[in-house]
């Protein structure tokens, strides 16, 4: 049973307190019990009746709701501690085990599919020109590692280089083009989808303290087919000396 209130109450620790308007009687048991709104469990009649089941949509208030949905995605699989005890040693010692239970031991033997995630999401970087990240060997020579790093290519950079080359991406924004784009990584280089799938792009996060990295990752969600840094600072056939004038003069800011 709950409680009547007028408002929703929002607690941290134990979650919303749901608005439960008092109304008149409805129902009365032949031994005279009434009850009324208070024994009425919450439940969303529209979904109800779209569905033909019970479905509660419920409030996530606070960081602590989102933490305990993400809980269960990342806990992994069930696990079990066994204690192995010794009269010789005095530390127990503990084995960390997975546990299988009989529908995991199932899926496992019948070759089920246990995990899946859709769509496939392409990380897109941002950087500004010659900042991009280099992986390099400690003992690599410093000219060598110096003359590959100015050639090589990024999601970014290889976006600019498709749109030179060709005309289907120039009405798409850096963040839709992994849709209709495939990125190759062996290559370093995006081609035109051929399959049915729409992969989503997403962005690194940019912090607005990055500055100039910042004001460049707003231009590239408004300004479609890019080919160079040049033509992203361009707005009204004027070439601007920054991305955060280029966003200015974009209205952006």
């Amino acid at each position: 049973m709950v409680t009547l209130a007028t408002s929703i109450l929002t607690r941290e620790t134990l979650g919303p307190k749901y608005v439960c308007r008092y109304l008149e009687t409805f129902q009365k048991t032949p031994n005279g019990f009434a009850y009324d709104n208070r024994w009425v469990v919450p439940h969303n009649p529209y979904l109800t009746k779209m569905f033909n089941v019970h479905i509660n949509v419920e409030v996530s208030t606070g960081i602590r709701s989102v933490k305990y949905l993400f809980k269960y995605v990342y806990k992994g699989p069930d696990r079990v501690a066994a204690v192995i005890a010794s009269p010789i040693n005095e530390i127990q010692q503990y084995i960390n085990a997975r546990y299988l239970s009989v529908a995991e031991g199932v899926n496992s033997l019948l070759s089920f599919k246990k995990h899946m995630e859709w769509p496939p999401v392409t990380r897109l970087v941002v950087h500004l020109p010659r900042q991009h990240n280099v992986i390099f060997n400690e003992n690599e020579n410093l000219a060598a590692m110096a003359e590959r790093a100015a050639h090589q290519k990024t999601t970014f950079t290889a976006y600019f280089v498709y749109n030179a080359q060709n005309a289907d991406g120039w009405n798409v924004v850096y963040a839709n083009f992994p849709a209709d784009h495939v990125w190759k990584i062996g290559g370093k280089v995006w081609s035109a989808q051929q399959r049915g799938e729409k992969p989503i792009g997403r962005m690194y996060f940019v912090h607005p303290v990055a500055n100039e990295r910042f004001f460049l990752c707003l231009l590239h969600t408004v300004v479609p087919g890019a080919t160079s840094f040049e033509h992203l600072r361009i707005v009204d056939d004027i070439e601007h000396p920054t991305f955060q004038v280029a966003c200015k003069a974009l209205g952006l800011l």
